[in-house]
């Protein structure tokens, strides 16, 4: 069972919402999902003008669905977790609002592309660039963490997020070369990938819950309310 310990000193931002990864990115994600799935039933019946004949719309939503709302999660999930597994502190603040903003601006990218606003390739290269910004970015302060504590047991996720990155660059360089098969492939071993990611943190938070003290838990909770330590 992974161990879990909590934080010494919380950290200090700008906003409450920039202290903890999961505050931004789970918020983002649940913005974007309801977003996303709506422009998708406008996009599915025909009614905006997504060039085709550069993406196809399937794999414009299956992208965006995997790479954007799922990765979102991932990364909200693993930029706090991380830091109960392996002690090292995570980012927070403006660094944290910088990988978010990665995120956010090639997801508005990609929706400005389903709504047909065509100007060219700009728009997919600007997805591309921050896209992969956003996922390095993530990628490579997990890495850090966990390879600064030896914590060579977390490998397998490791290697799950390296493969994800190679996955969303294939998306990329099958748009930009206007090979869909290189695209679908990358949204498959996207989709595969992120089912893995959930079975192996599942094996490691489910323990965790099913044996945690949930009456001092609770208590622990109300305790920080009253006294003005959670925000």
């Amino acid at each position: 069972m992974q161990a879990i310990k909590l934080p010494t000193q919380p950290p200090s931002s700008p906003h409450p919402i920039l202290n903890l990864s999961f505050r931004v990115f789970f918020s983002g994600a649940a913005v974007f999902a309801v977003l996303i799935m709506t422009l998708w039933a406008f996009v599915f019946t025909g009614h905006t003008d997504i060039a085709a004949q550069t993406l196809n719309p399937l794999y414009w939503h299956g992208h965006e669905m995997i790479y954007g709302y799922a990765l979102a999660v991932v990364a909200g999930f693993l930029l706090t977790a991380v830091q109960t597994w392996t002690g090292v502190k995570m980012p927070y603040g403006y660094k944290l609002l910088a990988i978010f903003s990665y995120w956010l601006i090639a997801r508005l990218s990609w929706l400005t592309f389903g709504l047909g606003l065509d100007i060219g390739a700009g728009l997919l290269l600007l997805a591309a660039i921050f896209d992969m910004l956003f996922v390095a970015s993530m990628a490579w302060v997990v890495f850090r963490a966990v390879l600064q504590v030896k914590q060579y047991k977390q490998t397998g996720i490791l290697a799950k997020l390296a493969l994800l990155t190679l996955g969303n660059g294939l998306c990329y360089w099958g748009i930009f070369a206007n090979d869909m098969t290189v695209t679908k492939i990358g949204v498959y071993l996207g989709f595969y990938l992120i089912i893995g990611l959930v079975l192996t943190i599942g094996r490691r938070v489910v323990p965790f819950l099913l044996s945690a003290d949930w009456p001092m838990m609770v208590l622990m909770s109300k305790y920080a309310i009253a006294n003005g330590k959670m925000s």
